[in-house]
Formats: structure tokens, C-alpha cells, sequence
């Protein structure tokens, strides 16, 4: 069977679908993930969220993750990748927005693990979609702007979050915030990242080793282990450190 040449493509197309893959990372990874960091203090002291039941309802959020990816490696669902990725940016809308609906933790566990489903889906999805069509128009350079949508999604993280943006007593506003952003990138990713056709199946990648692949798996884990702590609590850490950070009335 004849493989079908993929003709190059241009910066001024390429750059759109590198930044729609950013603006789906951004909302699913960087919000549906991360937001809760800045959002944890606010809980804690407003909301009755203690620090054990705290735990737990991070403990679901990447359980969802988990979940999530390996849900998605699954065969049959890359055949309907934009579906799937649009699917999973809508659902990650509605567990943030959900947040500000209970104050009880078993229902903040539940969307949070899935919450975490759909940040997997999204980042699996939207990246075989983006850096798949990238690499094949010969613009694989671009997959960093993709990519870049992580941090960008933590940064706004932190500025839905600001008391610039939020009262003291806000901890609902910050995910009905994260949850209308995430409604907002969907409709950008939808018009960024169009229907794939007429591409070729991008080619699998050789096979790892046995042996190299759980030294690779075994790796990931222990950084995931080392920084999902800090990455989730330094913002509760940090305020409940005398002298660190003042009242945020203030910024003394």
C-alpha cells in the first residue's frame, strides 16, 4: 500500500494548531490539575477542609490522572482523538466549576478523580493530535508551544486565585473562575485544533526494552513522588509558616 506524502505545512497554519494544543493543555493540565494548590488555603480556613481530608481529595485527583492515562492508551479510542479531547476539556469544566457547589470532601474527591480522568484524556489526546500533525508538516519545532501549556495553565492557577481577582472569602469564586476559563479554551481549542484529513496514521514509535521501560517507569515515579507534595500543598505550606507570607488583606 502507497504511504500518502504529507505536504509541508506553513508557520501561519502550524502556529494555530501548536496554540490551540497549548490553550487544551493549559485548561486541563495546568487549571483542572493545579488549581487547587492556590485554592487549598482558601478551603482549609473557609470551607472547613482539613488537612487530612485534604490529602484524600488530592489522592483522588491523581488517581483520576492514573486512571485516566491508562484508560486512554487503551486500543480503539485514538480513531476518535478530537472527540475524545473535546469530550474531556468539557468535563473538566464542569468538575471545577462543581467544586464551588458542596463543601463536603467525598464529593470534592469524587470530581477530583474525575477531573483527573478527563487532565489525562486531554493530555494524551490533544497531544497525539497536535504533535502527530506538527511533526508530519514538518514543523516539529512547534511542539514546545504546545507543551508550554502546562505552565501557562499553572500561572493562571495562580492569578484566578490572586486577591487581586478574589475576596478573602472567595474559594468558590476561584473554581467557578478556572471553570469558565476551561469553557473558554474549549471553544478555542475546537476552532484551533480542526477535524484531521487526509493524514497518513502516524508511525508508532520502536519498542523499549523490557528491562529500559521499568527503569524509565520506575524513574518517572520517584520524581512524581518527590515534587506531587510540594507541587500540591507549598501554597497551604507557606501560609501556615509564621512569617513567610502575611495577610493577604494586606501583602504585609
Amino acid at each position: 500500500m502507497p504511504v500518502t506524502k504529507v505536504p509541508p505545512m506553513r508557520p501561519r497554519t502550524a502556529l494555530p494548531l501548536a496554540i490551540g494544543g497549548c490553550l487544551a493543555m493549559a485548561a486541563a493540565v495546568g487549571i483542572g490539575r493545579f488549581l487547587y494548590t492556590p485554592a487549598l488555603p482558601l478551603m482549609g480556613a473557609e470551607a472547613g477542609l482539613g488537612p487530612q481530608a485534604a490529602g484524600w481529595v488530592a489522592s483522588a485527583n491523581f488517581a483520576g490522572y492514573l486512571a485516566g492515562a491508562l484508560i486512554a492508551a487503551l486500543p480503539g479510542f485514538s480513531a476518535r482523538a478530537r472527540a475524545w479531547m473535546a469530550a474531556a476539556l468539557a468535563l473538566s469544566a464542569l468538575t471545577t466549576a462543581l467544586m464551588a457547589a458542596t463543601h463536603a470532601p467525598l464529593a470534592w474527591a469524587l470530581l477530583r478523580f474525575a477531573g483527573g480522568m478527563a487532565s489525562a484524556f486531554v493530555l494524551v489526546f490533544a497531544s497525539a493530535l497536535v504533535t502527530a500533525r506538527l511533526k508530519a508538516g514538518g514543523q516539529g519545532q512547534l511542539t514546545s508551544v504546545h507543551f508550554a501549556g502546562v505552565g501557562l495553565g499553572i500561572f493562571l492557577s495562580a492569578l484566578i486565585a490572586s486577591p487581586w481577582l478574589v475576596p478573602d472569602d472567595g474559594w468558590r469564586q476561584i473554581w467557578l473562575i478556572g471553570g469558565g476559563a476551561t469553557v473558554l479554551a474549549l471553544v478555542a481549542v475546537l476552532t484551533l485544533v480542526p477535524p484531521t484529513r487526509g493524514l497518513p496514521p502516524h508511525p508508532a514509535p520502536p519498542g523499549e526494552s523490557p528491562s529500559g521501560l521499568t527503569r524509565l517507569v520506575i524513574a518517572y515515579g520517584c520524581l512524581g513522588l518527590g515534587y506531587v507534595i510540594t507541587a500540591t500543598f507549598i501554597v497551604a505550606i507557606l501560609r501556615e509558616s509564621a512569617g513567610v507570607v502575611g495577610d493577604r488583606r494586606t501583602g504585609a
